[in-house]
């Protein structure tokens, strides 16, 4: 058996779901952090659960299988394979063939190049593409947590898809990821 797990592993972003609906607050702040380490009577750490979580800027490469069979414990499965063994017998067809899908894809863009995205309630981004799936924020409107010089890593927008925007950093500080469009999806075009 496998002592650790990669970072990219599918399942983790649906473990770490499943861990703050457990805890009934995001995984944040500090004090979220605080708050989790408690809940599992410190038997994992404060640095690990930053990690975990994309609070730290060196992030992690693998995670044990121990500290995941103690955060699966934590939601109610016996351990990993336990909570992977549940997942997939609760959880629909996850994968589609999206090339029909209009779509922006950073690849197909040149530097400096500008596209503009809107979500739901009436939120809209103008982005310029940076290189290496990397853009910044341009402007921004009736957003709360995008601001004008953010910056994150994205290598494709499907229109009518939720789209994740990963290392979400400000002023040099990777806030981690965040998701725009969870439910009904974005908008993009080319400016």
């Amino acid at each position: 058996m496998k002592t650790s797990v990669t970072s990219l592993h599918p399942m983790l972003p649906l473990l770490r779901e499943a861990v703050e609906q457990q805890l009934r607050y995001p995984i944040k702040s500090q004090q979220s952090v605080y708050a989790l380490c408690e809940a599992l009577r410190g038997q994992i750490n404060e640095d690990t659960i930053r990690r975990l979580w994309g609070l730290r800027k060196d992030g992690y490469a693998s995670v044990q299988r121990a500290t995941l069979d103690i955060l699966c414990k934590y939601i109610g499965a016996r351990d990993w394979e336990d909570f992977l063994a549940q997942a997939m017998a609760n959880t629909d067809c996850e994968s589609e063939l999206g090339a029909q899908l209009p779509q922006i894809i950073a690849d197909q863009l040149t530097i400096g190049q500008e596209i503009e995205l809107t979500w739901l309630p009436n939120r809209r981004c103008r982005l310029v593409f940076l290189g290496e799936a990397k853009w910044r924020v341009e402007a921004v409107e009736n957003s709360s947590t995008l601001q004008v010089g953010d910056m994150f890593e994205c290598r494709t927008f499907v229109v009518g898809q939720m789209a994740y925007l990963d290392s979400l950093t400000r002023d040099g500080k990777c806030l981690g990821s965040y998701r725009i469009g969870i439910q009904n999806g974005v908008r993009c075009g080319a400016l």
